[in-house]
């Protein structure tokens, strides 16, 4: 059974990205782990270092920390009755820590596709490029990433990118495993080499995915 991953923000409900999991695991027969990260490092920027002996009111940390608690239990909820209503076998796991890229690397050991949102950030940014945090998870990951637009929208055409190199001809390999129900969709071919010819390589092979 394919595990996929969909990391959500503990706080921040995204239903697209969801969306996207549940449209591949009813596809795919897989199960989905709900990733919920609650990013613990404002608890950390308000408690003074060993050094600093300066008087701190603790009443907001904790107020925060409460308020939080009931948006996380809300949003878990959230998410166990769409997987119910999809009948998609699924879990919720909660992550609270400041080191949530190494720890959706670590996670990406064990799963065959990990979905994100592409505004996905846990510091504050006004620009519409990919955030450090996802940058970071494309470039560690140990399985596919699927970045999704914060709108749910159908596939209906498929672009594949192959420059000859065994890790390109594994991410295609990838694709068909993940994918097997859009192999009717239209799809293009990108093929990126030094010499600018129009020769592909292995292209007898590549062409059996």
């Amino acid at each position: 059974m394919k595990k996929i991953i969909v990391a959500l923000d503990a706080l921040t409900y995204n239903e697209y990205a969801l969306e996207y999991a549940i449209g591949v695991a009813k596809r795919s027969g897989g199960m989905i782990l709900g990733v919920f990260l609650h990013d613990l490092s404002y608890v950390y920027s308000e408690i003074p270092s060993v050094y600093e002996f300066i008087p701190v009111e603790y009443s907001f940390v904790v107020e925060k920390q409460h308020i939080d608690s009931k948006k996380l239990d809300l949003n878990i909820k959230l998410f166990n009755e769409r997987c119910n209503a999809e009948n998609i076998k699924h879990k919720a796991h909660v992550y609270d820590g400041v080191n949530i890229v190494e720890f959706l690397i670590k996670e990406s050991v064990f799963a065959d596709l990990l979905v994100l949102d592409e505004h996905m950030s846990f510091t504050h940014t006004t620009s519409d490029q990919l955030s450090n945090f996802i940058i970071d998870i494309i470039e560690d990951s140990n399985c596919p990433v699927l970045v999704v637009p914060h709108k749910y929208l159908p596939v209906d055409n498929v672009f594949l990118c192959y420059d000859g190199t065994p890790s390109s001809v594994n991410a295609i390999k990838m694709y068909s495993y993940l994918f097997p129900s859009w192999t009717q969709k239209i799809t293009a071919l990108v093929s990126f080499n030094e010499t600018s010819t129009n020769h592909l390589k292995n292209s007898e092979n590549i062409k059996i995915y």
